[in-house]
């Protein structure tokens, strides 16, 4: 089931079968947002992935933890087609790399020097937890929201879950910990504030009163 929103308007319910690309298409024509569930976009890529979607937000992200699972997989696969013209709003945000320019940076800690082309949509990622077993999920989470801007895989591992994780075990090594205390420094310092947005739990409070 899918819910179209025009402003706080709800102008449609759609269930989705095979013959609802093109209506879903000339929806998004009128429509501000469209509302759905994990199980429809997982069940019904083949209708979604493709339309000229701006924004992709995903709640409950840390449901994408897994890089294998067909949730992330097919979450994944949102993209735009070659013809599709590019919201000035998102080449502003994320321009195209120059000709003959390198997109991958020479470190996970530094900048890349051109922008990774975008394919697909901005991609948002919400969740209250990011990391709940393993430090791999949240490369998991970054890699979704800004494909190959962190590393790959065998990097982030190698970088900072190994590091984090020797560093805190019990009984590790003085050079260990050290480590870990630079790599956690590192990770918070520089890394997470190019792709974090946090709230904290006093801001939360103040906007409640203020509405109060």
């Amino acid at each position: 089931m899918i819910l179209s929103w025009v402003g706080w308007i709800l102008v449609r319910q759609t269930s989705l079968g095979p013959s609802n690309k093109f209506y879903l298409r000339l929806l998004l024509f009128i429509v501000m947002a469209v509302v759905t569930s994990f199980d429809t976009a997982r069940r019904h890529v083949s209708l979604l992935d493709n339309l000229p979607w701006t924004v992709l937000v995903v709640d409950e992200a840390h449901r994408l933890k897994n890089p294998k699972s067909r949730t992330t997989q097919t979450l994944a696969s949102f993209y735009w087609e070659e013809n599709h013209t590019i919201p000035g709003h998102v080449t502003e945000l994320t321009p195209a790399p120059e000709p003959g320019s390198s997109a991958t940076p020479q470190s996970l800690w530094a900048q890349p020097s051109a922008s990774i082309a975008r394919t697909g949509p901005i991609r948002i990622a919400l969740t209250g937890t990011a990391i709940q077993n393993s430090y791999m999920e949240l490369w998991t989470l970054l890699d979704w929201a800004n494909p190959g801007s962190v590393g790959s895989e065998k990097q982030w591992k190698k970088m900072i879950a190994e590091p984090l994780a020797a560093g805190q075990a019990r009984g590790c090594k003085e050079e260990e910990r050290l480590r870990a205390n630079r790599t956690a420094e590192i990770l918070r310092d520089k890394l997470l504030p190019l792709y974090f947005l946090r709230r904290y739990a006093s801001g939360y409070r103040c906007s409640i009163e203020d509405s109060g």
